[in-house]
């Protein structure tokens, strides 16, 4: 029925899957509340905690299972976002048994849906692709927490995340090992999860905003190899780089 009301006086608001900023945006619209200023979230500083104890842990190369853990933790503290995901990356296919189509997928959605001048530097759209994949599985386990430890595609799961991130990481990535006088770089498990996390603490942001954020939280020039000695200074510059662009974002 049409009651008169312009379209560009109506807001859609999926309140099943709101989040924070979406949240806010209804609270500004019907005058409840001031909406709070786009800064980094509690959150997303949790998140990088939670990617610091892991690295630290590392002394080689993290396995596919220890990268989904990870995501799979740091997923929990966005639990709302992670669940609109659900659509996108189409997690439920991956109970129908299409293990591998549905994480080849969710690898492409994300890689495709950050920065172009991202998606060019070989890193980072590696690590777009390995947050779509991994991202997907965490999702799966918020969604059927229940079902998913008992399912034998959950090994397949597995098998097929490895693969694939072996892929997109190039050669290396497969190989766990190192002489003990060797530098273990653990950068494209870092990025990974730095920019889920980034992505998940941006939901409901428009497209737009999300690239501006991407693009100037993310330096031009790749820094130093990431170890598990360095991992908390380089995700503290991260931090501050992110934080800044929002905060020239809520002042535009």
């Amino acid at each position: 029925m049409d009651a008169g009301i312009p379209e560009s006086r109506i807001i859609e608001l999926d309140l099943d899957h709101a989040t924070e900023t979406s949240l806010a945006k209804l609270a500004s619209i019907v005058g409840t509340a001031a909406p709070p200023p786009l800064a980094v979230s509690n959150r997303l500083a949790g998140a990088f905690q939670i990617i610091v104890r892991h690295a630290k842990k590392w002394r080689v190369a993290p396995s596919p299972a220890e990268e989904a853990q990870l995501h799979l933790e740091m997923a929990a503290l966005y639990r709302s976002e992670i669940l609109s995901w659900r659509e996108r990356l189409e997690v439920d296919s991956l109970l129908k048994g299409d293990v591998r189509a549905t994480l080849e997928s969710a690898a492409q959605r994300v890689s495709a849906g950050i920065p172009q001048q991202l998606r060019l530097r070989p890193a980072w759209f590696a690590a777009g692709a390995a947050a779509g994949a991994l991202g997907c599985i965490a999702a799966a386990a918020i969604v059927f927490p229940g079902a998913i430890a008992s399912l034998p595609l959950w090994s397949g799961a597995g098998a097929a995340a490895g693969q694939l991130l072996a892929r997109v990481r190039g050669e290396a990535a497969a190989q766990h090992t190192r002489n003990e006088d060797q530098i273990v770089d653990i950068g494209d498990a870092v990025r990974a999860a730095a920019l889920l996390a980034i992505l998940l603490d941006l939901q409901g942001c428009d497209e737009a905003a999300i690239s501006r954020a991407l693009s100037q939280a993310i330096p031009d020039q790749e820094p130093e190899p990431i170890t598990s000695e360095n991992v908390k200074r380089q995700l503290d510059d991260l931090h501050a780089r992110y934080s800044a662009a929002r905060q020239r974002e809520a002042s535009s």
